[in-house]
């Protein structure tokens, strides 16, 4: 009797034991559940990764439209749009002996800017200011250094203008407003034996602190400056790389309609094969405020590194050693720019190229930026826009790489509504 229920027990162990192997999985069904999770993640990535970065240029685009607001506030509280390249002098002295080396429509445009926005401010065209010292000058950068004269591009000009004085702490770079003494508006906001002011303007627009970065100076200005000059630049929040020009705001100012100045932000930017610098095109301009004429003959024509304001007609000619071809009666025509009598803010977007910038059609339905080379005559079909392509012309002129404008299919822009595709 005893020896039944043992085995009668164990018989049901067994059963048991087989009944909860048959709810298990087998190898072969734990594989298909993987490569059917491997299938569906492979699926939602890039679907989850496309919502973030629409929703992070989304982010960049609605930033812009905040900027510029912040800039027709500054323009109703000044009566202008901020310039977008100065060179400031903060011993106030901006005659031709104390700036040998800087462009006079430069020195021009920045007086006339100054004036202004700061008509007490002492400013002199033919030496030393009066009452100028180690404790009284223009500390334009907040470094509590009477330094020499040094220019502002575009990108920090729009941080400059609508954050004012900047101050480095061991927390970062911050921005301070102006000083409220009209008759030296540039102030540290930190006291100490330089002039000093607590009594500051608001800021125009609330930069994040985390995003501002003085990086080296661009390429194209009148000053050889080999240090930061201690005026920070603005990144969109892309994830451009701290330190360089990746992600920075471009900022271009119409100076009241008189033409937009594609010197004013000069980055280097590398063409497809990665040389540097390397893309070019020339726009004409009534104010361009250095010298940087390609042409000899024509001197309102100039050559600046991408990104160049964007126009509604096509880039200059030029041949391949970067003058102007004169020979086109393309060359000639007076430019016509997006938003003539404002600005222009751009992102160069995900990819943290700007291009060359230039022609832009807002109903374009083309695969790329277009250039309306059709329309034009044989000759403007060769404008140079990479000074690396190869030579493809008897009389010297390069060709357009029709994929050079791709790049540009994710800047965003204050007048294109986000994406310019």
């Amino acid at each position: 009797m005893l020896l039944n229920n043992k085995l009668q027990t164990a018989q049901r162990l067994l059963q048991t034991l087989a009944r909860r192997r048959k709810k298990g999985f087998t190898l072969i069904e734990l594989l298909v559940v993987v490569v059917v999770l491997a299938i569906l993640i492979g699926l939602l990535v890039p679907a989850v990764m496309k919502a973030v970065g629409n929703a992070r240029e989304a982010s960049v685009a609605a930033e812009i439209n905040q900027l510029a607001q912040a800039l027709a506030d500054f323009k109703s509280r000044y009566g202008i749009y901020p310039p977008s390249r100065v060179v400031l002098v903060e011993n106030g002295n901006y005659s031709s002996t104390n700036l040998p080396s800087v462009s006079p429509k430069l020195i021009a445009r920045t007086l006339s800017a100054f004036r202004r926005l700061f008509p007490r401010m002492v400013l002199s065209t033919s030496g030393a200011v009066p009452g100028v010292s180690a404790t009284s000058y223009y500390d334009f950068n907040g470094n509590h250094n009477m330094d020499g004269a040094y220019i502002l591009d575009g990108p920090e000009c729009l941080v400059f203008f609508l954050g004012g004085i900047p101050q480095t702490t061991a927390n970062g770079m911050g921005l301070t407003g102006f000083g409220k003494d009209p008759v030296n508006p540039m102030t540290s906001a930190t006291p100490g034996s330089w002039p000093y002011s607590a009594n500051r303007t608001p800021l125009l627009f609330e930069f994040n602190n985390g995003r501002l970065d003085d990086v080296l100076p661009l390429t194209g200005t009148a000053l050889p400056n080999t240090n930061r000059n201690g005026v920070p630049e603005y990144h969109d929040g892309l994830g451009g790389q701290a330190g360089t020009i990746q992600g920075l705001y471009a900022y271009f100012s119409a100076y009241e309609g008189s033409g937009y100045d594609p010197d004013d932000v000069n980055f280097a930017e590398a063409d497809e094969t990665l040389a540097l610098p390397a893309i070019y095109g020339a726009f004409m301009t009534a104010n361009a405020a250095t010298n940087t004429g390609v042409s000899t003959a024509r001197p309102d024509l100039i050559a600046s590194a991408a990104p160049n304001p964007y126009a509604t007609d096509v880039p200059v000619p030029q041949l391949a050693n970067g003058q102007v071809d004169n020979s086109s009666a393309l060359s000639f025509r007076p430019r016509s720019y997006q938003n003539p009598q404002t600005f222009q803010l751009i992102s160069s977007g995900r990819d943290y190229y700007f291009g060359i910038g230039g022609q832009y059609v807002s109903n374009s339905t083309g695969e790329r930026l277009p250039f309306n080379l059709a329309s034009v005559s044989p000759s403007a079909t060769l404008q140079t826009i990479d000074a690396t392509i190869a030579v493809t012309s008897a009389v010297g002129q390069k060709a357009i790489d029709p994929q050079i404008r791709m790049r540009e299919r994710d800047n965003i822009t204050n007048f294109s509504g986000g994406r310019l595709e």
